[in-house]
């Protein structure tokens, strides 16, 4: 079972939908997280209607049906860069006591850096979907 899921949600600048990456602990370098191949789109309405309730499907079935050996995706740096320039970021991480931070991400170099902790919004997993949503979108808007 994988270790330490963290998921990051990518808004295209232009149509909104969504891209959501899947991270985890990669065993080889602890402390280190690696994006699986599980990559997910989301249409703009779908996340406004039911984001939350997606986001922890995806999550769920990420950790309850992932290889012992995970396929990890390697970015070449060109693709990143078109990546980049199309997308607005977010980290999202699903804490124990059932709180999900929203951690805007920032271009450092040739990788994102999340923000200091006082910056990151945290909404409760028992929230309703539209104070997520609102909550997601003033993190993407940075």
């Amino acid at each position: 079972m994988l270790q330490n899921v963290s998921l990051e949600v990518w808004r295209h600048r232009k149509s909104g939908d969504f891209l959501v990456k899947v991270f985890a602990e990669d065993p080889s370098f602890k402390g280190t997280q690696r994006e699986i191949d599980a990559r997910l789109s989301v249409s703009a309405a779908e996340m406004r209607e039911r984001g939350l309730e997606v986001l922890l499907g995806v999550l769920e079935r990420v950790r309850n049906s992932a290889p012992d050996v995970p396929r990890w995706i390697e970015e070449s740096p060109s693709a990143f860069r078109k990546v980049v320039k199309l997308y607005t970021w977010i980290a999202l991480t699903f804490r124990k006591d059932g709180v999900l931070e929203i951690d805007p991400l920032n271009l450092e170099g040739m990788g994102l850096v999340g923000s200091q902790p006082e910056d990151r919004a945290q909404v409760s997993l028992l929230s309703d979907n539209e104070t997520f949503f609102e909550s997601l979108t003033a993190a993407l808007a940075g």
